[in-house]
């Protein structure tokens, strides 16, 4: 998820702590500290160069893991917002009065955003729980089909050793008659045998 709205943000704060005394001098310290923690930490920071504040990664098929990430935009959101509420109070002072209109504008506008996304997070917790009750039915289903499997292969062995038996049974049987015909084709009173 971008966060332009942090971005916007950002702007505004710097605005305000160069209205501020040694506002410029905070702001590159606050830059640098910034930056120097997310070269430790995100050895990387593509997305923060374009302007996008990086999230993830998220698993969009994990219901978990959207919510967190969720719940970290959130979160993150409101930082911004406890952030941007106390630089206002330390400027206030030297604003004039379209600028904080403009400022209360913006903040009001970040406000909804973040309570539409305060909004669907109930929504993602009910898809959770629907996207829960389908996986168990599935698994239900599969672990049923396993012993559908299991017997079908049981019925299929022992239908086979029948038919086995049955042909060993007749190829014993054909042997026994050879035997006993051409036993009785050997006996004493036959002409052919002498």
């Amino acid at each position: 998820m971008s966060l332009n709205v942090s971005a916007s943000l950002l702007d505004k704060a710097q605005t305000v702590l160069h209205h501020v005394p040694f506002g410029d001098r905070l702001l590159d310290a606050i830059g640098k500290v910034k930056d120097g923690v997310k070269q430790l930490v995100i050895p990387g920071m593509l997305f923060e160069e374009l302007g996008f504040t990086y999230l993830g990664p998220v698993d969009g098929h994990c219901i978990e893991s959207l919510q967190e990430a969720i719940r970290q935009r959130v979160q993150h959101e409101e930082q911004i917002r406890q952030v941007e509420a106390r630089m206002w109070l330390l400027a206030s002072a030297g604003l004039d009065p379209q600028e904080w209109q403009r400022r209360e504008l913006a903040l009001q506008a970040l406000h909804a955003r973040l309570q539409t996304l305060q909004d669907a997070l109930p929504l993602l917790l009910e898809q959770e729980a629907e996207a829960r009750a389908v996986y168990l039915q599935a698994r239900q289903e599969r672990e049923a089909l396993t012993r559908l499997h299991l017997r079908a292969h049981e019925h299929y062995q022992t239908e086979l050793r029948r038919a086995l038996q049955n042909e060993l049974d007749e190829v014993v049987a054909l042997a026994y008659q050879r035997t006993v015909s051409e036993g009785s084709s050997e006996s004493p009173g036959n002409p052919s045998s002498h």
